[in-house]
């Protein structure tokens, strides 16, 4: 989870590997006084599902990360979404699984 530059907490859930917990896989915002609100829900087609690590915040102050799974290939993608939760239709379909040194990478370019 990060702390972006309204102020407000950043996130995102993934999928629980225990098949008798069903969770909802979204990039999510918490407020300072610990208001939660689900900003976007993946798995709704090409868009991409199960998130990996956290996001991170660009220069122009919207959320990138990845998924590891979906995206036209079935491989994830790299998405950027807005912090008001629209997700920008700029995203990236991976040709390769996502893995946490991709994570790492993302992370260093911001």
């Amino acid at each position: 989870m990060i702390q972006a530059s309204d102020g407000n907490f950043y996130g995102m859930a993934g999928p629980s590997f225990n098949s008798s917990v069903e969770t909802t896989q979204c990039v999510f915002s918490l407020t300072p006084s610990g208001s939660f609100r689900a900003l976007y829900i993946f798995g709704q087609g090409s868009d991409g599902k199960d998130p990996l690590g956290t996001v991170v915040q660009g220069p122009n102050g919207d959320l990138y990360g990845l998924t590891i799974d979906g995206g036209t290939a079935g491989h994830g993608i790299l998405f950027e979404i807005s912090t008001d939760g629209k997700l920008i239709p700029s995203c990236i379909t991976l040709a390769t699984v996502a893995s946490p040194m991709m994570e790492k990478t993302l992370t260093k370019l911001w």
